[in-house]
């Protein structure tokens, strides 16, 4: 990323309380400890080390969109 690394996104996003209850998954190459660890401490909801292939990419994202798009209770909008 850019200007920002992804820590400081999750920190940027859980220092704002309206951004609070967004679900925060991390999808990076690092499978390193420390890592893990301070994704989980700045408060991810999920951390996924990405496969080196297509076909194990593509498993990992149906599997993200199963879980978070449709096994997840979710609120009921309001709709004006």
């Amino acid at each position: 990323m850019p200007r920002l690394n992804g820590f400081q996104v999750l920190e940027w996003l859980r220092a704002h309380p309206e951004r609070q209850s967004l679900s925060v998954a991390i999808m990076t190459s690092s499978d390193e400890d420390p890592d893990i660890s301070r994704a989980y401490e700045l408060g991810a909801n999920a951390y996924m080390v990405k496969p080196m292939n297509f076909r194990a990419v593509e498993h990992l994202f149906n599997a993200i969109t199963q879980y978070w798009g449709l096994e997840c209770a979710k609120p009921e909008l309001e709709v004006a």
